[in-house]
Parts: structure tokens; sequence; C-alpha cells
């Protein structure tokens, strides 16, 4: 019986130093994550842009309390999230990259050329094959989730190869040290000009601007929803569809300017925002069309703040959006003197204080603040409106609509009261998505304001209520005739796509 006490007080000896050594190497390899970039900004930035010199794609159990390259481990910067995010829930996967400890350009080794072959598997089950030399121009490379992904980030390019060998598909991209760093947040929000200028058509004078709302994209091939009407294909896949009819309606309107207001992305269900919005701006990219976003409540709900998405929007050639240094993110001026002012303002996501503001956060009152200033400023500009993502209760309120009505206007119930400041600013118009089956145009009697809706444009969010095709709205702004008119167009059937519908046209 002693024998067998002794051998049970060793197994618990045992077991309680295999847990705290457990515990020693999850806090460590926790630390190191953490703590691998330099804290000065400027030796950060110095760090971040010195070239690579060796690249390795390390998997583990999910469970594992060190997960990186074993050799030289303090030395590996880990540049990716997990890989196998939501698709291998015992397994983990991230890449690491290892820069030199003294780096002298044109003489250091770094890597100059990264691809991925196939023949190469059986020296290195990724397919990783890599080319040193003292020229190396690459400081990163991150994993991006999905088949259908698209790198649109300036000075980025995808790694030569076929998707990432890794079980599911995962496009490796890489940053280019010739291109400067991405700016933080915090630099971004001290780039505050009063305005963005945006240039009119010079032969017709006019500016022709792309609405689109709610697009709800999502990492992986994710099915239709809501898909009306029957005669659709059953294997409709939604960013696919969404994407082919965002293409027709470049193609169609060849817009000046394509403005998305809110929900690019389905937040709350992807695996990674960032792939998702890079697929969402892709077709404008694609297209060279100039472009600013308005931040909706289903961004943020990813792994990205709307902080994190718009250093990605700040990367991505054609935007003219700003982040602004008011509540919100997103608040900014496309003008062009004395032709038009758009004034965008982010009208947040979900409230944190669900017992005095219950569902919706609103427009904040230092934003109403901004908005009178910059009014004031551009009060000669004939054209005036305002775009933002959730609607005011006072969108349901109007009379003479124009267009669909078919469900509540989702609004805040703590709104500071930005219908009366747009009534007092004599700004007579303003525009919002969120409402995915509503589209209408009315005019608000006691603020004399107009409202308008967007409808939803994407699969990957509700639709189909009552027979509700997806859609998008098209602006033409007239200065010289101060007119603003405004018409729609269809998804569905595709003879439809070339005819518009809910032509209108308001004096202002």
């Amino acid at each position: 019986m002693k024998v067998f006490a002794r051998r049970g007080h060793y197994i618990r000896l045992y077991f309680v130093y295999g847990v705290v050594l457990y515990l020693i190497l999850l806090i460590f390899d926790y630390w190191l994550v953490k703590t691998q970039l330099p804290t000065s900004p400027n030796t950060r930035v110095a760090y971040l842009q010195t070239p690579i010199e060796d690249i390795r794609i390390v998997e583990c159990g999910f469970f594992s309390p060190f997960c990186r390259p074993v050799l030289l481990f303090w030395r590996w910067d880990r540049s990716s999230k997990n890989l196998y995010k939501s698709w291998l829930p015992w397994k983990r996967a991230y890449v690491f990259v290892k820069r030199p400890v003294r780096y002298i350009s044109g003489v250091t080794m770094t890597i100059e050329d990264l691809v991925i072959d196939r023949q190469n598997m059986k020296r290195n089950k990724h397919g990783l094959r890599i080319r040193q030399g003292p020229n190396g121009d690459i400081c990163d490379v991150e994993g991006l989730l999905g088949s259908d992904v698209a790198e649109v980030r300036k000075g980025w390019s995808p790694v030569p190869s076929d998707f990432l060998l890794l079980g599911r598909p995962i496009l490796l991209t890489q940053r280019y040290c010739s291109y400067p760093l991405p700016s933080t947040i915090d630099s971004l929000k001290k780039e505050t000009p009063a305005f963005v200028e945006v240039p009119v058509n010079e032969q017709k004078n006019k500016l022709k601007i792309l609405q689109l709302s709610d697009l709800h994209y999502s990492t992986e091939l994710a099915k239709c929803r809501d898909s009306y009407p029957p005669e659709r294909p059953s294997n409709c896949m939604a960013d696919a569809t969404t994407n082919a009819f965002v293409i027709e309606l470049i193609k169609r309107e060849s817009p000046d300017l394509v403005l998305f207001t809110g929900d690019l992305i389905n937040g709350d269900t992807v695996e990674d925002s960032k792939t998702s919005l890079m697929k969402a701006l892709a077709p404008v990219v694609d297209y060279e069309i100039p472009f600013a976003v308005a931040y909706g409540n289903h961004d943020s709900l990813g792994d990205l703040a709307n902080d994190g998405l718009a250093q990605i929007v700040n990367q991505v050639p054609g935007n003219i959006g700003l982040v602004g240094n008011i509540s919100g993110v997103g608040n900014f001026v496309l003008r062009n003197p004395g032709k038009f002012s758009i004034y965008v303002l982010d009208s947040h996501a979900g409230t944190s204080n669900g017992r005095a503001c219950p569902m919706y956060d609103a427009i904040k009152k230092d934003q109403l603040v901004w908005l009178k200033s910059r009014k004031m400023e551009f009060e000669n500009d004939p054209i005036q409106m305002v775009f933002f993502h959730i609607p005011l209760r006072e969108f349901c309120e109007v009379d003479d609509m124009v267009g669909s009505y078919r469900e509540k206007c989702s609004s805040s119930y703590c709104d500071p009261g930005t219908a009366k400041t747009l009534s007092e600013l004599r700004i007579p118009l303003a525009v919002a998505g969120h409402d995915h089956v509503n589209d209408f145009c009315g005019m608000h009697k006691t603020h004399q304001v107009r409202f308008c809706m967007a409808g939803g444009s994407g699969f990957g969010g509700y639709g189909g209520h009552g027979g509700y095709i997806r859609r998008a709205r098209i602006w033409e702004l007239n200065p010289s005739e101060r007119t603003i008119r405004t018409w729609k167009r269809l998804e569905w059937p595709p003879e439809d796509r070339s005819k518009i519908f809910d032509d209108q046209t308001f004096n202002v």
C-alpha cells in the first residue's frame, strides 16, 4: 500500500510540474508575440522596414504551449493570425518571419524572391521556396483566407503560386520595403484637411455617384442569404453574386465616385475582416474608380474595429475618404468648391449602454458641432447633402414616399437631434443604408429635409422580404442647375439590369 501511495504522490507531483511547465511555456510564447516589436515608434518603423531573411510556416496542436520555430525562437516574429481559424479547431498555423540582427543595405543576405512551388513539397511541406541575395525588398508576409480573396493594398502583392498548401485556400501576400509603412490610426486622425476635393466631369459638369450599401462580404464561400426569386440558381454564392452585380453597375453607370455607406462586411460571421474588406473593395480598384467609405454597425463586429479597417482602406488605391478627428471613424467632406459639399458621418454601431440607449448608438454632439462649422464654411456651395449608415427615426416619418418601405426603421433611441440640426443648417437631403429592404425617398414636412434609403445590394445579408430584389442607388449632382437626380437598378432578372426605375430629380 505504501508503494502505491508513493507512486500516487509522484504522479500528482509530476502532473503539477507538467501543468506549471505548460503555463510557463504558454505565457512565454504569449510574451514573445506581444514584445516582438520595438516599443519606440521610430525604432519600430526602422525594424518593420528591414527586409526579412527567412520565413517559416509553423503548425501545432490547438493546445500546444509553444507554437513557433524552435531554432533561434526569440528572433522569429509572428506575422499572421491563425491560418486554421474556424477550419480545423484542433490545429493552429502561423506565418513567422525572421529579420537580420544587423542589416547593411546591399550586403546583408535577405529574401529577394519568394514563391510557393508544389514541386518543392518534398523539401518543404508547404512548398515555400526562397532565393536570398543582397538586394532583398520583402519586409513582411501575411496570409489571407479564402479562395476568392484579392490583394488590393498599395505595396503588397500575392506571392507567385497556387494557394498556400495548408489544406484550405490561403493566399500568401508580401509587402515591399520600397513602399512606406502604412500610417497608424493616430497619424490618420491628424490628417484632417477641411475637405477632400472631388473633380467634376468637365464635359457634363456633373458628378455621378454609385452608392453601395450593405454588401455584407464574408471570408469564405458563403451561400446567398434569403435568395430570391426561386428561379435563382440553388448554388447561389453570396460574394460572387454581389461582386457580379457591383461590376455590372460599374460598367453600366461609369460612376465618377463610389460611396460605400456601411456594412461592407458581415463582421459578426467573418473569420478575417481584412480579407473580407479587400474583397469588397476589389471591383472599384480593378476599375480605378475613386471611392470613400462610411462604416456600418456590422463592419466592426469581426476581428478588426473600424480603426483597423480604416488603416487598410487608407492603403487601397483610389480611397479619398478620411478618418477625421472627432467621434467615430470616417467623418469628412467631399467637395468641389462652388459646386457641392457631401458630408459623410459615422453613425457608429451597437451601443454599450443598453439600458439608456438600447440597440444602436447615435451620431454624437461633437459630430453635429463639426457639421455646423463645416456647413458655415461651405455655405455657398449650391448642393449640400449628407450620408451615413444607420437612419434616423425621422426617415420613416416622411410623406410622398417613392420606393419600397418593407421594414421598420432600425434607428437609434438616443439621437441628439440630428434631423433638427440638418433642418437648421438647411441641408436638404440625407441618405442612409442599414435597412436592407427599404429604398424609399420622402420629404419630412416638419424639418423640410428629404430622407432617402439606399436599399441593400449584397447577398451576404438579409433580404428578399415580400419579393424584394437587391438593388443599388445612383446619384447625379448638377451644380449649374442646382438639381440632384437619383435612380436605382435591380440585380434580377438579368434582362432588367439595363433598366432604371424610381427616377427622381430634386431641386435644391
